[in-house]
């Protein structure tokens, strides 16, 4: 029991030495543990990463407002393309209509 806890102090104190050093270490090349670290590294990125992506998707959110309140309305676009599909149907370019929205939407 007394050997154990002798045992035990004594990997400790090896551990204490051990991160003792190495912050000094640290000191002289000028790097601090706590502001170098790669963890803080890594949190502070992907935070920038997630502020971008959040400020990217509400610029492009206001984008497709503006794009589609100054657009014509959607039912002119339905119009157009349903003369589109009968124009190439008419003309047949295609033999049947299920190819003309494959042809539209792939």
């Amino acid at each position: 029991m007394i050997r154990e806890d002798a045992t035990i102090s004594k990997r400790r104190m090896f551990r204490r030495q051990t991160r003792i050093m190495s912050e000094s270490e640290r000191d002289k090349k000028g790097d601090h543990p706590t502001l170098n670290s790669s963890s803080s590294i890594k949190k502070e990125t992907l935070n920038k990463f997630k502020s971008s992506i959040y400020n990217n998707k509400k610029t492009l959110i206001r984008k497709i407002k503006e794009t589609t309140s100054n657009s014509r309305p959607r039912h002119s676009i339905i119009l157009q393309l349903t003369t589109i599909i009968t124009l190439i149907v008419k003309l047949k370019v295609v033999d049947n209509v299920n190819h003309v929205f494959v042809l539209i939407f792939v």
